[in-house]
């Protein structure tokens, strides 16, 4: 599977519905651009915009992902065609 925007919601939306969890999203040089938290059984999904509504150019993003006491962490790539 590849990391694309697209993906990344699918893989939030699923693991979410398991227990609460937060996600947070990092550009490369470290900022924070989004976070989004979700109680056991909702649904988290991030759109591709800011915590300020502006769409993520193209680029590298970082997430940390947080469910229950279990933390990930990774890099995805955005493109807009």
């Amino acid at each position: 599977m590849s990391n694309t925007l697209q993906n990344i919601g699918d893989i939030v939306k699923y693991v979410y519905q398991i227990e609460e969890a937060s996600l947070k999203i990092y550009d490369v040089s470290g900022r924070m651009i989004w976070s989004g938290h979700a109680e056991t059984g909702d649904v988290l999904h991030w759109d591709g915009y800011t915590d300020d509504r502006t769409p993520v150019p193209n680029g590298v993003y970082l997430l940390h992902c947080s469910i229950g006491s279990d933390v990930s962490t990774g890099s995805f790539v955005v493109r807009r065609d």
